[in-house]
């Protein structure tokens, strides 16, 4: 199976995974919606570049 994520931006994901963590979208409707899997978009969560950026996103906009 190819590597859909590759083509994903890290801005997109970042920004997905902000949603995912503020209940506003689940992770099947972020696979579903950008043509990956699951297991792609649980992957993002633990990538620790994707996790620091989302950390600064959500303090920035919460202080």
């Amino acid at each position: 199976m190819a590597n859909e994520s590759a083509s994903i931006s890290f801005d997109t994901k970042v920004k997905m995974v902000v949603k995912l963590f503020r209940g506003e979208i689940s992770v099947e409707e972020i696979a579903s919606s950008l043509n990956c899997t699951q297991e792609e978009v649980h992957k993002w969560k633990d990538d620790p570049d994707v996790y620091q950026a989302v950390s600064d996103k959500i303090f920035d906009e919460d202080f």
